[in-house]
């Protein structure tokens, strides 16, 4: 590879390394990011769906940083079972709903709810150096049936 290419590469890899020690919660206040994942879900009945949010989906945090409010519409793909056809996703509002943040001194940090009446929602990831973007794996398990969801989400700070 070149000198350029090896660049690059280092570059990239920096992208999501350590950020400065004393980095907790609260340098996060206020902040939003647009949130754009990509979401596999099945059901044990056959049903599956791929989807992704609306441009309007975002993630804030609250004043102290230890909590955050996502707001999301659903776009995509879905099939009811195994025997049925593809439908699309039209847009559909969530109510918005908060998270708290548990933050680590090296960029990681791990938004989740246990909730036994509707869904766990896990949603684990990275912040850049600069903290102006984050990638997460995002896992939600339905308590009120069998459909789980795994995807990935890059948050970009707005």
């Amino acid at each position: 590879p070149s000198d350029d290419e090896i660049t690059e590469t280092i570059s990239n890899i920096r992208l999501f390394s350590k950020l400065g020690s004393g980095v907790s919660a609260g340098d996060f206040a206020g902040a939003t990011y647009a949130i754009r994942p990509i979401i596999l879900g099945g059901e044990e009945s056959g049903g599956s769906f791929l989807y992704t949010l609306s441009s309007a989906s975002q993630v804030v945090f609250d004043g102290t940083g230890a909590n955050v409010t996502v707001t999301a519409s659903d776009r995509g793909v879905e099939r009811a079972s195994d025997t049925a056809e593809v439908e699309a996703i039209t847009v559909e509002s969530d109510p918005a709903f908060s998270l708290p943040v548990s933050m680590s001194g090296n960029g990681a940090f791990t938004m989740s709810v246990e909730d036994p009446q509707d869904e766990d929602i896990y949603i684990e990831g990275f912040m850049s150096e600069d903290q102006s973007m984050f990638i997460a794996r995002l896992y939600v398990q339905d308590n009120t049936d069998t459909d789980k969801d795994l995807g990935i989400m890059v948050g970009i700070k707005q």
